[in-house]
């Protein structure tokens, strides 16, 4: 079976949002900035202030967005709130 869930799979959607959420949780109480609902916006956040590798946070973000276009794409297909891929 090679289904793959966007979001609930290992390193999927989830995954991302838990970790980046997690660096704001232990950062967020001294960097005000890192308060937001935005994934993307913290690790922006976190790159500005040297909170965890830049290399790391692109290449989290980028699957991130990534996962999110495919998760898109298959939900076009049938017309159907999935996330297998």
């Amino acid at each position: 079976d090679n289904i793959r869930n966007l979001k609930l799979s290992p390193g999927g959607i989830r995954d991302i949002e838990l970790f980046i959420h997690a660096l704001q949780v232990i950062h967020g109480g001294k960097i005000k900035k890192l308060r937001t609902t935005s994934t993307s916006r913290a690790a922006h956040e976190l790159k500005l202030e040297e909170r965890f590798s830049p290399t790391d946070l692109d290449m989290l973000i980028g699957n991130y967005w990534h996962f999110r276009e495919l998760e898109n794409y298959v939900q076009s297909l049938n017309d159907a709130q999935t996330h297998d891929w």
